[in-house]
């Protein structure tokens, strides 16, 4: 049998009161082990703290972190000791964020996670988005943006493709670089968007095509099999002039918009 322990009051700190446990004469006698019991759930009671907000001051009484549970979910801030906000983390249903800011509280960088997939933007100092780095179900990507806050250049790999876009300041596609396994492409358009230039490098060769301003090619100079040629087209793309070289030097050939050769020399 275990031997009974009487005892008057035992006071334990727990949160902000005290814990009291008042043993008089007439209260029942408690083991040790009961006692050792209650000591250990006072003890780890001890290092839990509930509520909903938390605030940490430095040794000046200042602000340095917060931790609350807001309804959108919870929230952690970090201060410096001018007492601007430096950090942000916060979970919401849409995700986790994370928010850094410069020494006059104006956001600088943000860490997204969110069903689309993860996304870091970098913003200047006022607060434009300049560079966005991501990664969604087309594969990850980059892009940098202007003062105004448009998309200037984006460099991602699409189908395991590089791909380099710029863009001019009203948003329209200027030039595209692709890499590829048939090969390295770079286009260039016009100020409408329009395809006007292509500069490609393939198996066969490298090769410079000219278009009018309805994207249909008028010139194309190519070097296939070491050998170099020139062809002239008419509006529909019907070749009317092709130079090219063979074993016994240059040939020039001329034909129709039928598509039939009606001179050539030699």
């Amino acid at each position: 049998m275990h031997r009974k322990l009487r005892t008057g009051l035992i006071l334990a700190p727990v949160g902000a009161g005290l814990l009291c446990i008042l043993l008089l004469g007439g209260a029942p006698q408690v083991t040790h082990q009961e006692f050792d019991a209650l000591r250990n759930k006072v003890e780890g009671l001890q290092q839990e703290v509930h509520t909903k907000r938390l605030v940490i001051e430095d040794e000046n009484g200042k602000q340095r972190a917060t931790l609350m549970a807001a309804q959108a979910g919870p929230m952690l801030g970090l201060y410096d000791a001018n007492g601007n906000l430096r950090a942000g983390l916060s979970v919401s249903g849409e995700g986790v964020g994370l928010i850094l800011a410069d020494a006059n509280a104006n956001p600088v960088a943000g860490l997204i996670v969110d069903e689309s997939g993860p996304e870091l933007e970098l913003l200047d100092a006022m607060a434009k988005r300049r560079a966005r780095l991501f990664v969604d179900e087309a594969g990850p990507g980059l892009g940098f943006f202007d003062d105004n806050g448009k998309l200037r250049t984006g460099l991602g790999i699409f189908s395991d493709d590089p791909v380099l876009t710029l863009i001019d300041a009203n948003g329209k596609l200027r030039g595209r670089l692709i890499a590829s396994q048939d090969g390295c492409a770079f286009d260039l358009y016009d100020a409408n968007g329009k395809r006007r230039a292509l500069l490609d490098v393939v198996q066969q060769g490298p090769g410079l095509t000219l278009f009018d301003e309805r994207e249909t090619h008028r010139a194309q100079l190519m070097v296939f099999a070491n050998q170099p040629g020139l062809q002239l087209c008419d509006e529909t793309g019907v070749p009317l002039a092709v130079l090219d070289t063979v074993e016994k030097g240059a040939r020039l050939e001329l034909g129709n918009k039928k598509g039939d050769l009606v001179w050539h020399a030699p």
